[in-house]
């Protein structure tokens, strides 16, 4: 896994937007929330990220939460993600991050 948080960050967001459908209304929250992770903001793109999951209720697979929550546990906000709706292992398509 990727030491720089940012990186990763801006990693697990792309990921997450990357599969959604052209049109799912998270796409394009993420998309702003991944030029913020890559511009220097990742503490920011994790705390909209989050809620953007949240809200539309997007479920992410397990790799991707497991990126996301080490880039937010670097900058000691790993309970942003709490609510955040996980796929079993197996569901979804599959990726490294």
């Amino acid at each position: 896994m990727d030491s720089d948080p940012a990186d990763l960050t801006a990693r697990a967001i792309a990921a997450i937007r990357d599969r959604l459908a052209v049109f799912h209304p998270a796409r394009g929250a993420l998309t702003s929330d991944l030029e913020a992770a890559r511009h220097g903001d990742p503490e920011i793109a994790i705390d909209d990220a989050s809620q953007v999951l949240q809200y539309f209720g997007t479920p992410i697979r397990a790799d991707e939460f497991r990126a996301l929550h080490a880039a937010a546990t670097h900058f000691s906000m790993a309970d942003f993600l709490e609510g955040i709706v996980v796929l079993p292992p197996g569901e979804g398509p599959s990726a490294h991050i």
